[in-house]
């Protein structure tokens, strides 16, 4: 089977492809096998790949892997510098292919917050009613409106209970950006790639965050987040 037929763009690093060739058939790539193929064919990843891959007139790297990171969270040799240049690709590819993975729930988090709140509204809205209803003559139209108040706090009950058991934020933070789940992804992008090499390149984040969660984010947001939380990602060895 060649790579056309494997879905390899021809523009993905050799590295990349080898480790997404060899690794066809682990069950995680099997579970991501769609999204693994859209990742390595997304054209917005072309230009992070070629950037990354280009080589100075002398045959050095134009963007030199740091390789003392590199070796506390991958198997590798500091002093084999075309060896840690590919390795870092192929850890890069798989920590877009994990943000990828986890935008789904994040934007879950963000349903089940904004539900949230509307258990919340409602309940407020029935407490309110209940004490109104509860200002009611008993007998009323034949209703006994203490009984009906007691039913409306109990509705309320479930509803705070349910807010409750969700762990999650009781109301959405005010002014929240529309493209949130976005920036949220182009920083963690941007880290890492400042992480493994030194510099953020926020043109590339914002623009594979924005493949990612169909949310536009543009360079300018994501260079103002660099500012604003510098520092490195600290890795763990696998």
């Amino acid at each position: 089977m060649n790579r056309a037929e494997l879905g390899l763009a021809g523009w993905l690093p050799d590295p990349v492809k080898s480790w997404i060739e060899a690794n066809r058939n682990h069950p995680e790539h099997v579970a991501n096998a769609q999204l693994i193929d859209r990742l390595a064919n997304d054209s917005s990843l072309q230009s992070m790949w070629r950037e990354l891959h280009r080589r100075k007139p002398d045959g050095s790297w134009v963007h030199t892997v740091n390789a003392q990171i590199l070796a506390k969270i991958c198997d590798v040799s500091e002093n084999d510098r075309d060896e840690c240049q590919g390795i870092a690709l192929i850890f890069l590819f798989k920590q877009i292919l994990h943000v990828a993975v986890t935008l789904y729930p994040a934007r879950v988090e963000a349903e089940v917050a904004a539900s949230t709140e509307d258990y919340l509204r409602r309940a407020r809205a029935l407490r309110i009613e209940a004490e109104d209803t509860a200002r009611l003559p008993p007998g009323a139209g034949g209703i006994d409106w203490n009984i009906a108040a007691a039913s409306m706090r109990a509705k309320a009950d479930v509803l705070e209970q349910a807010a409750s058991e969700a762990q999650c934020f009781a109301a959405v933070v005010p002014n929240a950006r529309k493209n949130l789940t976005g920036l949220q992804a182009a920083s963690r992008l941007s880290t890492i790639v400042r992480t493994l090499y030194g510099e953020a390149m926020p043109h590339q984040a914002a623009a594979i965050a924005s493949a990612l969660t169909g949310e536009s984010v543009t360079y300018e947001q994501v260079r103002h987040l660099n500012r604003q939380q510098p520092g490195n990602v600290k890795f763990l060895r696998s």
